[in-house]
């Protein structure tokens, strides 16, 4: 980037900010057929490095998003064993890290289980239950981040070189419905409600500190900060649902998600929690299934459930409108049209310090060559 105002001195100026990742993700599944049961292994490793080179003399972008280099590898084994109505899924998975910055350094691994069991008493409803462990190792910014927030807020970012990675333990539960042919030959109805309970170690959590409340009357934050902390003990619930039917000619969708999240230590709300969602989806499909048009409605609650000191940083509800248009010109190749919030609504996500874009036009052409 070059600087294009300012005084003389800064005209010209270069910055720049380079992010780099390499990576591979490989596996394989080998399925084994005992007659009225079979078992499916599936198995296999991945790897990936960010490396993050900043630059930024004469301003502090370099310190917001500070250089640095972290490699997450892992590896898993996982069996899905299936007989009569009766599923049942096993896994192990190894993961680990490495993160080095300045004169930072850290590293982990750990080794997570998972086991689901899903019964299936009527044909199209099956429920299930499962327990999974989880990792998250930190990332860069999370861990390095460091100095002044630009203009107009002058809040400090305060690194954390000591963070450690996540491990969650989740419980869920939930039904799964798949039904051919329910109104119409050939439609389908397809849907999912789950509900779950992860409670986490060492949950990383952005937190933004108000003393005072100072940012909720000037913008000149002396006294407030935001960083990254990690939460002895959190716990979050919830509940996920999505519904979809396909007559071929129409189609239909809803889906939302509604999550809560709270520090076991101080009783208080965690502050990186997203708010309630929901989304409506509905379209048609016109000469011979070729040309498909369609409207989709996202509405999001407002966010205050939040610690008292992080009041200030409380999201407003919005709904938003996206209209698409997909031709598929051959069964390789198609053109697409999407308006994104069409009514040019004014809103700001949960925790963007900046207003989201009002509408916007896209328009596009794709193709895949090969078989």
């Amino acid at each position: 980037q070059t600087r294009t105002s300012g005084t003389a001195a800064q005209i010209g100026q270069d910055r720049y900010f380079k992010i780099r990742t390499t990576g591979f993700d490989i596996s394989n599944t080998t399925k084994l057929d005992f007659g009225h049961s079979r078992l499916a292994l599936t198995y296999g490793g991945d790897w990936f490095q960010d490396r993050v080179d900043t630059l930024d003399i004469y301003s502090n972008g370099d310190e917001t998003t500070p250089s640095g280099k972290r490699s997450v590898y892992g590896g898993f084994l996982q069996g899905h064993y299936t007989w009569s109505i009766v599923d049942v899924i096993a896994g192990l998975r190894y993961d680990g890290y490495e993160l080095s910055g300045g004169k930072t350094s850290s590293d982990g691994d750990r080794l997570s289980p998972k086991l689901t069991v899903g019964v299936t008493p009527l044909t199209g409803l099956q429920v299930y239950g499962t327990y999974a462990e989880g990792y998250r190792a930190p990332s860069i910014t999370e861990t390095l981040v460091d100095g002044l927030h630009p203009s107009p807020s002058t809040f400090r970012f305060i690194p954390n070189p000591n963070l450690k990675p996540e491990v969650g333990k989740t419980l869920e539960a939930g039904v799964n419905l798949k039904y051919d042919n329910v109104l119409s030959a050939g439609d389908k109805f397809r849907g999912k409600v789950s509900v779950f309970q992860n409670d986490v170690t060492d949950f990383i959590d952005g937190v933004f500190v108000d003393p005072g409340n100072l940012c909720s009357t000037r913008l000149v934050c002396t006294a407030s900060y935001y960083t990254y902390q990690n939460v002895s003990k959190a716990r979050l619930t919830g509940v996920e649902a999505e519904f979809a039917y396909d007559a071929g000619r129409w189609f239909a969708s809803l889906a939302g998600s509604s999550v809560r999240g709270d520090n076991r230590t101080t009783g208080e709300p965690l502050q990186s929690v997203y708010p309630d969602k929901l989304i409506l989806g509905a379209g048609m499909r016109f000469f011979e299934e070729k040309l498909t048009v369609g409207a989709r409605l996202t509405m999001v609650d407002e966010q205050k459930r939040l610690p008292t000191s992080a009041l200030t940083t409380a999201s407003k509800a919005y709904a938003l409108v996206d209209l698409y248009a997909d031709y598929k010109i051959t069964p390789d190749a198609r053109a697409y049209v999407t308006l994104e919030n069409v009514a040019d609504v004014r809103y700001k996500r949960y925790r963007d310090g900046d207003y989201s874009p009002g509408f916007v036009g896209k328009i596009g052409f794709s193709t895949r060559f090969g078989t």
